[in-house]
């Protein structure tokens, strides 16, 4: 198996663990976001360092630490990533999977935009013709809706542009998903510290059962951050663009067909524009199988 095709297998294992997670987060419904988020980020260091025992994984922190400039980007990735897992949490966790699933639809659009403009990727007419239809159908959405989806764009600009900077760390796929997580593991304890200093912690007054929800939001998105890693290292930034679809598609079918979220008909014109443009991108040239657009930009 080539190294293009093996980057689309894992991204795809990636992105459909990613699309089952609101069916995880149901059950911690109307919890705190900041604290869930802080919880993941907390019990993620214990959990990567497992994983990697697991899998016969020494990290070398000498190495780490002399790669200054991947250190940066880990950090800067890291707090990227913050924003879109916050957008995210709060939108499954409030019964708003509907506007998680249009977050990741936009995502891939935006994730080739930024591989055009920043990484040199040569565009399809199809992929120009799929921004713009997704620029017009979120146009639509504010028009006739009047507000900004500023949870969607939050969680499909911010993930786009955690993309982006992952390439420019030079640490292998585990090592680089551990900086990510021990980088800030600081600022996640202070927070939650201080929730339980001043007795608004709602992690120390719930249920066992809900503490152990809690601990288990780092292994549930802890598995397709690794997967995600080692895709982006054997495939390009427009293939993966493409393959991010499957995680909107698993969402919007969980929304509406299990947690029962009502499609009005101005979001159903908007996630047409975007579903045609897919059709575009997928008509004009199949970049996913394409080893021109695979192969990996250093």
């Amino acid at each position: 198996m080539n190294r293009s095709l093996q980057g689309n297998l894992i991204a795809i294992a990636a992105f459909a663990v990613w699309g089952l997670t609101p069916l995880f987060y149901g059950v911690l419904d109307g919890q705190n976001t900041f604290e869930l988020l802080a919880h993941r980020i907390i019990w993620s260091v214990p959990v990567v360092f497992l994983f990697g025992y697991l899998m016969n994984i020494r990290f070398d922190f000498i190495q780490i630490l002399a790669d200054k400039r991947s250190l940066f980007y880990s950090f800067l990735a890291a707090s990227v990533m913050c924003v879109s897992w916050y957008a995210f949490i709060y939108a499954v966790t409030h019964k708003q999977v509907l506007t998680a699933s249009l977050g990741f639809f936009i995502n891939p659009l935006i994730t080739i935009a930024l591989s055009i403009v920043l990484l040199k990727e040569k565009p399809t007419t199809g992929q120009a013709l799929a921004i713009v239809l997704s620029v017009v159908g979120v146009g639509y959405l504010i028009l006739t809706t009047g507000k900004l989806p500023i949870l969607a764009l939050l969680m499909g600009g911010f993930f786009a542009l955690y993309g982006v900077l992952k390439k420019q760390v030079r640490y292998d796929a585990m090592t680089s998903v551990m900086v990510e997580s021990v980088v800030l593991f600081p600022f996640a304890l202070g927070f939650v510290t201080y929730e339980i200093a001043t007795g608004s912690s709602v992690f120390m007054h719930s249920s066992p059962v809900t503490q152990f929800y809690f601990i288990l939001t780092a292994p549930v998105t802890l598995v397709p951050v690794i997967l995600f890693s080692l895709a982006l290292r054997r495939t390009s930034l427009t293939a993966i663009g493409l393959i991010q679809y499957l995680e909107p598609s698993l969402q919007f079918i969980l929304a509406t067909w299990i947690f029962g979220e009502v499609l009005d008909i101005h979001r159903l014109i908007t996630f047409s524009f975007i579903w045609l443009g897919l059709a575009c991108c997928m008509i004009k040239r199949p970049l996913i199988w394409n080893r021109q657009n695979l192969s990996v930009k250093s």
